[in-house]
């Protein structure tokens, strides 16, 4: 068996205590470069915010969704953003804030942010 030398090895050169924060995943929970992001993605371990990823998903933007004279589309972000508030209200406890992102970005796209009180 070869000797393991550490000195090359990249899990050293990269260790976290090598790395920057990613300041994208500090601020959103979230970063646009996900697994291959160079710098450090550390969730926190308490929080009163709830992320859940890529949860909504429409062929349609939100804001053509709402602005769409169509009852049909409106309802169906309407239903889905009921059924989630009142999920997390029961799980969690009383909410603060409930967001929904229509951003395109594959890292943010659906993404439904929840503070907590």
């Amino acid at each position: 068996m070869a000797k393991y030398d550490q000195a090359s090895s990249p899990e050293i050169n990269e260790s976290p205590q090598n790395r920057e924060l990613c300041v994208f995943y500090k601020r959103i929970g979230a970063c646009r470069h996900g697994l291959k992001c160079s710098r450090l993605h550390i969730p926190p371990e308490k929080s009163k915010s709830i992320m859940i990823r890529n949860l909504y998903r429409h062929v349609q933007p939100l804001t053509a969704q709402i602005a769409s004279s169509s009852p049909d589309s409106l309802g169906i972000f309407e239903d889905f953003y009921e059924e989630v508030f009142k999920e997390i209200d029961e799980a969690y406890g009383r909410i603060n804030q409930m967001h929904v992102c229509e951003n395109m970005g594959e890292h943010l796209i659906g993404n439904v942010y929840i503070k907590v009180r």
